[in-house]
């Protein structure tokens, strides 16, 4: 599960940084900027989260980490 979301995360990621270059909504750099301050906050406060769930709740904590990883490389794509 974790993988498959963080395969199209990645993709998604790619269309939508694309689409915003394109349509001049941002720069090149700023995008980049975006998207790397994305790729680190959201897998941060996910790895905090995890350290709140407890056993009995362990769907929390896959849920969590198939977000954390998911948002982990949503910055390599963009060139």
């Amino acid at each position: 599960m974790p993988y498959i979301v963080f395969w199209f995360m990645i993709v998604a990621s790619s269309v939508i940084a694309d689409s915003m270059i394109k349509a001049n909504t941002l720069s090149k750099t700023n995008v980049r900027k975006l998207f790397n301050s994305i790729s680190l906050i959201v897998p941060m406060s996910a790895v905090i989260g995890l350290t709140f769930v407890t056993c009995a709740h362990p769907y929390a904590g896959v849920g969590l980490l198939t977000i954390g990883l998911a948002f982990t490389y949503i910055d390599r794509n963009i060139k």
